[in-house]
């Protein structure tokens, strides 16, 4: 009788997985890593930059696999365990300093002293082949690529800063990712002018966004130009000093949110405009002087809507307020804190309908 009451709730179980459409997976006891990085040279390492393609079928890693402190490129088919040194020959004391891998994984992008040791020059090579090409084109005397490049969503173009062309000056460039024609997208720049950090390409792949002290030596604006020509656009308000400081581009590709202080000793206020025009819109709405918008904005999947943290309406009592992207018609979303309360952090549901945040409300 037991053994026809377990069969029976065995096979209701099995029929069960059945519909619900569960497959038998064997799955060992002690599942066993594989090693994809195959064998190291004596005192080899694997560096700590390392990622898997998009599309799941290679890992991309740097490591002194062959020779002792010589940082190289290589790619392992996943499928079959084969690696393959895909960045080529080095001259000597060459090393890889990092990489990307193309949204499509048809490409790694890096940047290497490859040619000439301590001159880092920007290469792109087939996934799983050594065939590099220098898309950076050559470089000034003591030029070099710098480490904030980026490969366009739709993986066919990359956009860097370099002093290709003068030593120190860092200006912005773009280039097919497979081909050395760089065009410079900055434009021309001031004397001591440079391109900063942290320039963005825009989802839709058509534009790039960047802050740069172009016209005045030390005020930092924000510009946007197409992806592939230099037609820079200033798209911040008039400011008498101080700068740009972070920015945001919206999902949808149509605006830019970022944050300025009007003048040197200002507090940071919350701005908005259309990615290829220059007609800002603050959409904090006008703040006290001592108050400020704090870093880690954030816009709504939707691209509807800008939240963000600041003192609007106690100085120095952060709360969290929702503004539409274009409008300066800002709500405080936290409710009442507790005194002396702040918002910390938060984030913005996928479907753009809520927004979870942390705080000390109550207490």
């Amino acid at each position: 009788m037991l053994f026809s009451r377990l069969r029976f709730f065995a096979l209701n179980a099995l029929l069960m997985w059945a519909l619900l459409g569960v497959g038998f997976v064997a799955i060992p006891l002690h599942a066993q890593p594989v090693k994809i990085s195959g064998p190291l040279v004596l005192n080899g390492d694997v560096s700590s930059l390392y990622a898997i393609s998009p599309d799941g079928r290679y890992a991309v890693f740097i490591a002194d696999k062959d020779l002792d402190g010589k940082n190289e490129l290589y790619a392992t088919r996943l499928s079959t365990g084969i690696v393959t040194n895909i960045s080529g020959g080095l001259v000597a004391d060459g090393n890889v300093s990092d990489f990307r891998i193309s949204p499509d994984s048809a490409h790694v992008v890096f940047r290497a002293d490859k040619e000439t040791n301590g001159v880092d020059a920007l290469y792109s090579t087939p996934i799983a082949s050594a065939t590099p090409v220098k898309i950076s084109g050559n470089l000034v005397a003591d030029g070099d690529v710098r480490s904030d490049f980026l490969i366009s969503p739709d993986s066919t173009r990359v956009v860097f800063v370099a002093d290709k062309d003068v030593d120190e000056k860092f200006e912005l460039y773009s280039t097919p990712i497979a081909s050395a024609t760089p065009v410079k997208i900055s434009g021309d720049l001031v004397a001591d002018g440079d391109v900063q950090f942290g320039f963005l390409i825009s989802p839709d792949s058509s534009r790039v966004v960047f802050i740069a002290d172009k016209e005045t030596n030390g005020l930092t604006e924000l510009y946007s130009t197409p992806i592939a020509s230099a037609t820079p656009l200033k798209i911040s308000p008039p400011l008498l000093s101080g700068g740009v400081s972070e920015f945001h581009i919206s999902p949808n590709s149509a605006r830019v949110v970022f944050t300025a202080n009007r003048q040197t000793g200002s507090a940071p206020e919350l701005y908005s405009a259309p990615i290829a025009s220059a007609t800002p819109v603050k959409i904090s709405g006008d703040l006290v002087s001592t108050r400020q918008v704090q870093p880690g904005v954030l816009i709504s999947p939707d691209s509807a809507r800008v939240v963000f943290i600041a003192d609007i309406d106690t100085d120095d009592v952060f709360e969290l307020y929702s503004t539409p992207i274009a409008s300066a018609t800002p709500v405080k979303i936290s409710g009442p804190l507790a005194l002396d309360g702040d918002i910390s952090i938060f984030l913005i549901s996928p479907d753009s309908a809520r927004v979870v945040f942390r705080a000390d409300k109550d207490q």
